[in-house]
């Protein structure tokens, strides 16, 4: 070591994600009759995590004295979006939905 007691660590971390659902209905209600429905959602997202820190310890200052420092930040971010359809279709009706998100914290 350059100088006694003194430690450095850092570590680093992440991951990503997605998913994806679709689903059909081509059945009944109880609140109304031919009701067939559609839908699709995606979702894609990130993270990371990175974290340091330098420690130095000096012992033996005195018979009953020691000293520690520690020094260290710490860095965390997300991302993720979302994406996501939908069809009604009743008595030759067509409703459509749609919804797009999207956040971000760093």
């Amino acid at each position: 070591t350059i100088v006694d007691g003194l430690k450095f660590r850092t570590e680093f971390g992440g991951g990503r994600g997605n998913s994806e659902s679709r689903y059909y209905n081509n059945g009944y209600s109880l609140n109304s009759k031919d009701v067939n429905s559609a839908s699709i959602s995606k979702t894609n997202g990130w993270q990371y995590r990175s974290a340091t820190t330098l420690n130095w310890q000096a012992v033996g200052l005195s018979d009953i004295h020691d000293l520690s420092v520690l020094v260290g930040n710490e860095l965390r971010g997300s991302s993720s979006s979302t994406l996501s359809t939908g069809r009604l279709f009743q008595q030759t009706r067509l409703v459509l939905q749609s919804v797009t998100s999207h956040s971000s914290v760093v």
